[in-house]
């Protein structure tokens, strides 16, 4: 599914006709420059910092971790497409959801004593300005010592950075991974 979230915008009109402010200056090719500079997608629309934000839930009575991912939407295309070896589009490549869950079986990884816990993909919500991906993994009924690994984008960014929030019932920690430390011990 993909949706564009809405807002509601004020308008302050300083004369110079129905452009207000930007008068005369607002001419076709002026207008066309500045619309460039902000379509999704262009590289001048590229935002400027690399970071992923993770959401980690105990849910004890399930035995599951249960995750929430944001990243950007470019971001996670550029990757997909790199996996894949062919375009991968969000909204338009029918078996998107299988790419994502190579990819994440890939990138983001728990462990318990060097066995790989299986990851179950839950789903997706796009927007222009975030992806979130939902997906749980089978975890015993303590954290502790378990190794989890986030490396998604590193491929893509020498500076990426994710950050992962734990929640283990009252217990909260948050990790900032990257690529010279991208796995932490559990507690």
């Amino acid at each position: 599914m993909v949706t564009v979230a809405g807002g509601s915008s004020r308008e302050r009109n300083t004369g110079g006709g129905p452009f207000g402010a930007l008068g005369s200056a607002a001419t076709p090719a002026f207008l066309f420059f500045f619309l460039f500079l902000w379509l999704p997608g262009s590289e001048t629309a590229a935002h400027p910092y690399h970071t992923t934000t993770t959401q980690v839930e105990h849910n004890r009575e399930r035995a599951t971790l249960e995750i929430a991912l944001k990243a950007w939407p470019e971001d996670l295309e550029r990757a997909l497409t790199e996996a894949a070896g062919e375009k991968v589009r969000l909204e338009l490549t029918a078996d998107v959801d299988q790419h994502i869950l190579d990819y994440l079986r890939g990138h983001f990884r728990i462990r318990e004593d060097d066995a790989l816990l299986e990851l179950r993909w839950v789903g997706k919500e796009i927007s222009v300005r975030a992806a979130w991906l939902y997906f749980e993994i089978p975890v015993p009924p303590s954290l502790a010592g378990l190794e989890l690994e986030q490396r998604v984008f590193f491929e893509l960014q020498t500076d990426q950075l994710n950050i992962v929030e734990v929640r283990d019932g009252t217990a909260r920690y948050t990790l900032s991974l990257h690529r010279d430390k991208p796995r932490a011990v559990l507690d």
